[in-house]
């Protein structure tokens, strides 16, 4: 399939697959969704994802965005995960996570799943 949305099950189940690029750690941020739970799955290539407690995140980087239903944060994830092919971890919204933090080149699928 080419990257971008697919529809499953409308706003309520839907698949983004994406080609990218890793930034490092140094180069993400932790973000964080109310609506959704997210289910990312490796491709192709490794991702490394930070993680925290949504509970430990006090540094704001700016409003919530409710329509894209996404907010971030300038805390340091607490702990980082390697997603190898094949692998997959799930998100849910008391989860802050920071992916694309591998350097290199990914493909990964990322499961949206409304709350």
């Amino acid at each position: 399939m080419p990257d971008g949305r697919q529809e499953i099950d409308g706003d309520r189940v839907f698949l983004t697959l994406s080609s990218v690029t890793g930034k490092g750690k140094k180069g993400v941020r932790l973000e964080a969704h109310r609506r959704y739970i997210d289910i990312q799955l490796s491709l192709k290539g490794k991702e490394c994802i930070g993680w925290s407690a949504l509970s430990r995140c006090k540094e704001n980087d700016g409003q919530f965005d409710t329509e894209k239903d996404c907010g971030f944060w300038r805390d340091k994830p607490q702990s980082w995960l390697v997603l190898k092919p094949g692998t997959f971890v799930i998100f849910f919204p008391e989860d802050a996570h920071a992916p694309l933090a591998a350097k290199g080149n990914s493909r990964k699928a990322v499961f949206k799943v409304v709350v």
